[in-house]
């Protein structure tokens, strides 16, 4: 688990109050930030508790957009996200993977598998099911964060050099400059020991001009650049062996002879290419076409005697499945649920559950549980780069029976 430092903010800048950096406001202030409130997203206040007036709502499914101004004319940007109830994150029973590996290996690989759904055939679910789940609101001078109430035991928040952890699920900095970008990670402390950043770049509105609040609607609309509309998200889930070999001692439950080792990956967490992976599982979410493609990979298992081919065997991939598939041009959801064997051992499985969310503003979220080894890695292609979104390292074969317990998967990053 990540260990917090206090990040304590001059007099001047903010003031400590209910979890939050709030700067110290009066009544006939301006600026105050916006009271974000998950369960109430039909009307916005400050946190003075002056009304916020609506001048625009895009109400579109998945991601909501608000413009309007404060009681002092000034510019306000809210920006709400929400998914219909994830459910359960399931890993199957790796004994039956293990089972399916033994039986039904192939000697040949037979490749990518590839599905693709379209809105027609897989449509979102009606938008009262939707609830929810992040939003961050924006004045020249602040920005609030609020996300939903996930279990988690603690919030680290950083921005720059600042840092605080706080108990609630909101935050608020304030006293912030006029048409500035900020980026704020959002590290949510896991009971398990787990922590997994959300990071997110936000931008001031540009002040208006003090005698005249005509343009308030104009800086407000080019204000949030938390991203730029996207046209598609693409989503990777790797796992890896990041040794070149290991040896048949090492994992559990694999009958061999003396000298035998398994051929391992020979890489790092590098971006998606050419490289070798145990299993691959791939996402994209079309926002253009109303479009999802799902594409899940396993790759050949090499095993060696004294050093040299003795077989290779390639488990099938029938233990990884798609569900929960939805699409629109805003909205876009895959749950996969991953269980894959070793050809050569009789216990023991790859295993991962997950639901895959992500909105056409750029935003992916990965919600889930996986069992730690061998090494994980999820990645997600932005505007041609793929950027990291998480990294767990194996935490020994043996916990690919499940003695070693499960652990979360919680991760979200928005395009840079």
């Amino acid at each position: 688990m990540k260990r917090s430092k206090l990040f304590v903010f001059s007099a001047v800048l903010a003031i400590t109050i209910g979890g939050a950096f709030v700067a110290p406001a009066s009544a006939d202030e301006a600026g105050s930030p916006i009271a974000l409130v998950l369960e109430n997203t039909k009307s916005f206040v400050d946190k003075l508790g002056q009304p916020i007036e609506i001048i625009k709502d895009s109400d579109e499914i998945g991601q909501r957009v608000v413009v309007g101004r404060n009681t002092a004319g000034e510019p306000v940007l809210i920006r709400i996200f929400s998914a219909p109830p994830t459910g359960e994150a399931v890993i199957p029973d790796p004994e039956i993977a293990a089972e399916d590996a033994l039986q039904n290996s192939t000697a040949m690989n037979p490749g990518k598998v590839e599905e693709t759904v379209t809105s027609e055939t897989n449509p979102v679910v009606p938008k009262e099911l939707f609830k929810p789940t992040f939003a961050v609101a924006v004045t020249p001078t602040s920005v609030s964060l609020a996300w939903a109430n996930d279990n988690l035991s603690g919030y680290t928040v950083s921005e720059g050099t600042r840092e605080r952890t706080v108990n609630d699920r909101e935050f608020t900095d304030a006293a912030l400059t006029p048409g500035t970008e900020y980026t704020y990670n959002i590290d949510p402390v896991a009971t398990d020991g787990d922590s997994s950043s959300f990071t997110l770049s936000v931008a001031t509105p540009r002040a208006v001009d003090e005698n005249s609040r005509q343009d308030a609607l104009s800086a407000a609309n080019d204000a949030l650049t938390l991203s730029a509309a996207v046209s598609g998200v693409v989503f990777e889930y790797d796992t890896f062996i990041p040794v070149a070999m290991v040896s048949g001692n090492d994992v559990f439950a694999c009958t061999l002879q003396t000298g035998m080792q398994f051929g391992g990956d020979g890489r790092g967490y590098v971006p998606p290419g050419d490289d070798d992976y145990r299993t691959s599982v791939y996402v994209n979410a079309g926002f253009t076409s109303a479009s999802l493609s799902t594409t899940k990979y396993v790759g050949t298992t090499h095993l060696y005697k004294n050093g040299v081919l003795y077989q290779q065997m390639t488990a099938p991939s029938t233990g990884i499945t798609f569900s929960d598939k939805q699409i629109s041009s805003t909205y876009a959801q895959a749950r996969i649920t991953h269980s894959v064997g070793n050809p050569f051992c009789n216990a023991g499985a790859i295993s991962y559950g997950v639901l895959v969310r992500s909105y056409s503003s750029g935003l992916v979220e990965v919600i889930g549980t996986r069992l730690p080894a061998p090494n994980h890695a999820g990645w997600v292609l932005f505007k041609y780069t793929w950027e990291s979104l998480f990294k767990y390292d194996n935490e020994g074969f043996i916990c690919l029976t499940g003695v070693c317990g499960e652990r979360s998967t919680n991760a979200s990053k928005y395009s840079s």
